[in-house]
Parts: C-alpha cells; sequence; structure tokens
C-alpha cells in the first residue's frame, strides 16, 4: 500500500501549470460533488497540505474488495480511468493516474485507485481483499 500512496505523490512533480483551473475548493467529498458514486465507495475523509507542493487537497475513499469491479468501472464510465488495476509485487494498482476536468466547475482532479497489500493476484479474488482506495487530488497551486 505504502507503493500506491507513493504513487498519488508522484504526480505532484509530473504535473504542468497548464492543467489548472483559476478556481479552487476547500477539502470535501470530491466524488460526490462531481459524479455521485455509489454507496458501495466509502468517504474515508479529506487533508489539506498547504505547504506541500501544489497545496494538495487529498480526498480518500474506500470500497470492500467485493465491490472493487463495480467501482473501477464507475471510474471508468464517469471519471475516464480507462486503466485497469493490475497486481504488482503486492497491492493492485493502476500504473499512473488519470486526469479529470470538472464540466461544471472546471476544476482539475487527479484519480488513482488501488489495493491494501494482498497475496491475491488474480481478478477472480478481489473479494478475499478487505478493501480497495480511491484518492481524489486537487492541487491548488501550480507547479
Amino acid at each position: 500500500m505504502r507503493s500506491f500512496f507513493r504513487g498519488v505523490f508522484v504526480i505532484f512533480f509530473l504535473m504542468t501549470a497548464s492543467n489548472w483551473a483559476s478556481a479552487s475548493i476547500g477539502c470535501g467529498d470530491f466524488l460526490r460533488d462531481i459524479a455521485s458514486p455509489p454507496d458501495t465507495i466509502e468517504f474515508v475523509g479529506c487533508e489539506s497540505e498547504p505547504t506541500k507542493q501544489g497545496a494538495p487537497l487529498t480526498a480518500l475513499y474506500r470500497v470492500k474488495g467485493k465491490d472493487a469491479l463495480a467501482a473501477e468501472l464507475y471510474l471508468d464510465k464517469k471519471m475516464g480511468v480507462t486503466e485497469r488495476m493490475k497486481f504488482v509485487c503486492c497491492v493492485w494498482e493502476v500504473r499512473g493516474e488519470t486526469f479529470y476536468k470538472d464540466k461544471k466547475t472546471g476544476l482539475g482532479y487527479h484519480i488513482r485507485m488501488g489495493s491494501e497489500e494482498t497475496i491475491h493476484n488474480k481478478r477472480e479474488e478481489w473479494s478475499k481483499i478487505g478493501y480497495f482506495y480511491i484518492t481524489v487530488v486537487h492541487l491548488r497551486e501550480p507547479l
């Protein structure tokens, strides 16, 4: 899981200022605001880190393993996360992240999904994994 969260923060170094919308928001449940997620996606919380590069707001969600496929399909349909999760070492993860620009507000978000550490390396075994996590990051300052 450590590599999953490390990957989330790689975006801070890869983004360019051209991905920015001029407005910003406060920390919150971004998915509910953007695209009505299914109830199986649970909002865990949001963290603001104003002293870090990009002043990120990071919303964290979790979904039970048995519901992970539906969450993956939701992210594809509603947010354009077309990359499917792959098993790498000890976690399921999307290689890279998806940039989503909200049509209503013009705000941009980076979205990733991955599992907790697991030995289950087949998609058919996802129901044996406790939780998968979704991060939605909004950077408030250009890099």
